[in-house]
């Protein structure tokens, strides 16, 4: 039993590095962490570092230190074989961690900030460091993300060595080996590049961020917050399950952690009070991806799209707004409609916290989220430092409270877990400068956006159906960051080619990356719900298909209509935002498939093609159109109830669709 319980228990997902390490292991893993932490809040808050009489106050000493912890983690906790266990790492992991650690360090200390790449400068060493880190990230993707984003990876990497055998828009002259080589090691546009700075700033402050809100009990607080507001509605169980997902995952910046953390008291809550299994599933799962749409946190794929179009990261945080908000318009819409289809009330009071003892009690949370702003938003403070004040009004709000209070304890279990997030991520940007390089280096993504407009013929509409499916199939395979790298750099481009701006196109595959959370085949949040809900997997993924249908729309609204990204004029801004409601509620009823009473077929799809005609409209006549088609659902709806009421009046036994 004891042998057991020394051994090392590994599990890799996506987004977090799980791994139950026991004995020393476990105590150096601790301590690692917080050191590891403590530097990147020191760098980041500019307070200067003396180590070994080498000040550590230039961005690619930084970048350096992060990636050698990055990869010496990546090889000690992760096995080159899923399952394989053993009370420590082998030793041939032990030599890739010092390798990768090495070379990193040794960036660090030799370079300097801006690297200028010189061609031809015929530095071997350079190039036999560039080749070596490469593979040494592969490797560490592999065992982390899958094979399907290492294939990705491994064709960029050998794509500017062969380019000039492939045909058509992939044809780009050889690069020689030597200066590959060189260009991934020494070159802003490789390895270490903008993507490993995101990871090395401010995805690592955030998510410590949300550690220590986690660890400090903001999560409870916030359930407790939306049960006391919404339990009492109809529909409330499922209605605030949806808000405590929405907050929640601001915090956590994670669909499935938050899932796991909601969905393991909203959906049995949902259920009790007369949801399905299924349904309320699927309402969690969606509910899941809320968090990484909606600001002011969101995920950290949104620190690299702000630097991707050269946005600050809290513009880009306004011009998602207006979509995050009628995604949750639409899915309240359903389980209020599901609600009076299943006649399911509110929760009674006596079972529902109290709102005024909940703020009273736990107010003081909402100061670090106030803070963030204030310092985002008034002094326009980078992100990262913005982030860092945040988490130190959180630990000085929460001394005065027992239970709350960030001790020591607490502080290295939230430095631990961030560090397990951060993993993954880190070790993804850092193979995505292998991308980056490749289409740099080769300039193959000029040909890929010039075909892309040549097989749309020229139509936006066509394009951006190619580019939505192309970003569900890649975020089926290598996940929300790969995908959206990839895309960012390859297809984007094309959009804006076209005339579409670089936010509306950026966050249109940004979206299309999300969805593969809730859509089957992978549907990860539907999976990781199914276990709450104890439904099919399968089952749950299709019925969040269903009700997250608006998370499918959005983005061809704003590109179509750059207005609900406030891209327009006040008056603009406006008319989209009332033809996007009037539309989302007419595909809920038709989707859903209830107006005062079962809806039939034939209204379902007036109600849908009216939707789509109010959202999408070309001018006044064809969203009047839309109006008269929505009005006639419910019209004909109306006059069945009032008919069945008549028949009922006449023939008591008949009954009565209320």
């Amino acid at each position: 039993m004891e042998q057991d319980k020394r051994e090392e228990e590994l599990l890799v997902s996506d987004e977090k590095v799980d791994v139950k390490v026991y004995g020393v292991w476990r105590k150096l893993l601790t301590v690692f962490s917080c050191i590891f932490m403590l530097y990147h809040l020191l760098y980041i808050s500019q307070i200067v570092i003396i180590t070994a009489g080498i000040g550590i106050t230039s961005l690619s000493h930084h970048l350096g230190i992060h990636l050698a912890g990055i990869l010496a983690l990546a090889f000690l906790l992760v096995r080159a074989r899923r399952g394989q266990m053993g009370k420590g790492p082998p030793f041939y992991d032990i030599i890739l961690a010092m390798i990768g650690a090495g070379i990193s360090l040794y960036y660090g200390i030799y370079f300097k900030d801006e690297i200028v790449f010189k061609v031809g400068s015929g530095l071997v060493a350079y190039a036999a460091l560039g080749f070596i880190l490469a593979i040494l990230l592969l490797e560490a993707c592999r065992r982390m993300l899958g094979l399907s984003y290492t294939l990705i990876l491994i064709f960029f990497f050998v794509l500017p060595l062969t380019c000039g055998y492939l045909p058509g828009i992939l044809y780009s002259p050889n690069q020689t080996l030597l200066r590959w080589g060189e260009f991934l090691f020494a070159s802003y546009a490789g390895i270490f590049g903008f993507p490993l700075e995101l990871s090395a700033t401010i995805m690592i402050i955030y998510l410590l961020f949300s550690g220590l809100l986690i660890y400090s009990g903001a999560g409870e607080f916030l359930t407790n917050l939306s049960s006391a507001s919404l339990g009492s509605v109809r529909g409330g169980s499922a209605k605030m399950g949806i808000v405590s997902s929405g907050l929640f995952g601001m915090i956590s910046g994670s669909a499935v952690a938050n899932v796991a953390a909601i969905g393991s008291f909203s959906i049995p809550a949902m259920k009790k009070a007369g949801y399905p299994g299924v349904y309320a599933g699927a309402v969690a799962a969606v509910a899941g991806i809320g968090g990484i749409i909606t600001p002011p946190v969101m995920g950290a794929v949104i620190f690299l799209l702000a630097d991707f179009i050269g946005m600050t990261y809290i513009n880009v945080c306004k011009h998602a707004a207006i979509p995050a908000f009628f995604f949750y318009l639409s899915l309240f819409l359903f389980v209020d409609q599901e609600a009076v289809k299943l006649k399911i009330k509110g929760l009674p009071r006596e079972m529902l916290p109290s709102l005024s003892k909940t703020l009273k009690n736990g107010y003081w949370y909402l100061i670090p989220l106030i803070v963030l702003m204030l310092f985002l938003v008034q002094l326009d403070w980078a992100p990262e430092r913005a982030g860092i004040m945040a988490a130190l009004s959180l630990f000085l709000v929460s001394l005065p409270s027992r239970k709350a209070r960030l001790n020591l304890a607490k502080l290295a279990k939230a430095c631990e877990d961030s560090l397990r997030y951060l993993l993954p991520l880190a070790v993804a940007v850092a193979a995505a400068g292998i991308i980056v390089g490749s289409v740099t280096i080769t300039g193959i993504q000029i040909g890929i956006s010039r075909e892309l407009v040549r097989m749309s013929g020229g139509s936006i509409p066509v394009l951006l159906v190619l580019t939505a499916v192309t970003s569900f199939i890649m975020g089926l395979g290598v996940g929300i960051v790969g995908c959206y790298v990839f895309l960012a750099t390859l297809v984007a481009p094309a959009l804006v080619s076209m005339g579409t701006s670089p936010i509306a196109a950026h966050l249109f595959i940004f979206y299309w990356a999300v969805v593969s959370d809730i859509t089957p085949p992978l549907c990860l949040t539907a999976f990781t719900a199914a276990s709450f809900a104890k439904a099919n997997p399968m089952s749950v993924g299709w019925q969040a298909t269903r009700i997250g249908v608006i998370t499918y729309i959005l983005p061809f609204i704003w590109v179509l209509k750059p207005a609900l990204i406030t891209l327009g004029t006040p008056l603009e801004i406006m008319t989209v935002m009332i033809t996007t409601a009037a539309g989302i509620y007419a595909l809920s009823l038709g989707i859903g498939g209830f107006f005062k009473g079962i809806l039939n077929w034939p209204q379902r799809i007036i109600a849908i093609i009216g939707g789509f005609l109010v959202i999408f409209n070309s001018g006044i006549i064809v969203a009047a159109g839309g109006v008269v088609l929505i009005g006639l659902t419910m019209s004909w709806q109306l006059l069945k109830n009032r008919r069945m009421i008549s028949q009922a009046t006449t023939y008591p036994e008949t009954d009565i669709v209320e």
